[in-house]
């Protein structure tokens, strides 16, 4: 017929598209994520469906807990790593844990939230 539908042709095209070829291309569902407007998104995920397929660059699996990877660990967690650990919220608080120890909280203390960071496995 002379003219070329392709995937990502835009919606305004439909109506040349059962204008110049007779399809009625109106009872096809686009699952081009970016044909919703904003309030249409925010309806749809008030209503509870599902809007993953909406975001971009979303994980496949997930992620390492990067805190714990850096060399830092929350206080009541368990130590990522045996070694030397220090925390700003104590004084002289640095000490030897072993993998899995559950990390010290110093509640009240002036610094805030007890994060432990790691020092190195030497003494």
């Amino acid at each position: 017929m002379g003219l070329k539908i392709q995937q990502n042709q835009p919606d305004y095209t439909l109506p040349l598209v059962l204008k110049e070829t007779g399809i009625d291309t109106s009872k096809f569902i686009s699952i081009d994520p970016y044909k919703i407007t904003y309030e249409e998104f925010m309806q749809r995920s008030e209503a509870g469906e599902d809007m993953t397929p909406y975001y971009e660059n979303q994980p496949t699996t997930k992620p390492e807990i990067t805190s714990q990877a850096k060399g830092r660990c929350p206080a009541n967690q368990p130590c990522p790593k045996s070694g030397y650990w220090f925390t700003q919220a104590k004084a002289n608080s640095r000490a030897y844990f072993k993998q899995g120890d559950i990390m010290p909280d110093y509640p009240n203390n002036q610094w805030g939230e007890v994060i432990w960071q790691f020092e190195g496995e030497q003494g």
